[in-house]
C-alpha cells in the first residue's frame, strides 16, 4: 500500500513537470500597448486591438527583419506618418518590403479572426 501511495506521488510529481507550469505570459512592449490603445481608441473589437498587440510583439520575437518597421506601423497607425516614413526610410529593401507584407498579413489574420 505504500509502495503504490510512493508510485503515485512520484507519477504525479514527474507528470506536472514534464508538464511544465504555463509560464506567465510577458507584458507587452511599448509598441504593442500602443497598437492596442489606437486600436481601442478608434472603436476596434476588443479581441481584435488584443491580437494586434500579440502579433505585433510575435513578429518582434521573430526578429524576421528590421524592429523599425513595427515601430513604423505603430507610428503610422498613430497618424504619425511623416516619423513612419523617416524610420522606413532607413531599413534595407529587404526588410522594407518583407516587413510590410509581414506585418500585413499578420494584421489582417488578426481581422479575419475576431
Amino acid at each position: 500500500m505504500i509502495s503504490f501511495r510512493i508510485g503515485a506521488a512520484a507519477s504525479l510529481v514527474l507528470l506536472m513537470s514534464a508538464c511544465g507550469a504555463a509560464e506567465p505570459k510577458p507584458a507587452p512592449s511599448v509598441e504593442a500597448a500602443r497598437l492596442t490603445k489606437v486600436c481601442a481608441d478608434e472603436g476596434g473589437d476588443p479581441a481584435l486591438c488584443q491580437c494586434q498587440g500579440v502579433t505585433l510583439d510575435d513578429l518582434r520575437a521573430s526578429q524576421a527583419f528590421s524592429e523599425d518597421v513595427l515601430r513604423a506601423y505603430v507610428l503610422s497607425q498613430e497618424g504619425n506618418h511623416d516619423a513612419a516614413d523617416e524610420l522606413m526610410a532607413n531599413v534595407s529593401r529587404r526588410d522594407f518590403f518583407e516587413g510590410l507584407s509581414s506585418v500585413g498579413a499578420a494584421m489582417e489574420a488578426c481581422a479575419k479572426a475576431s
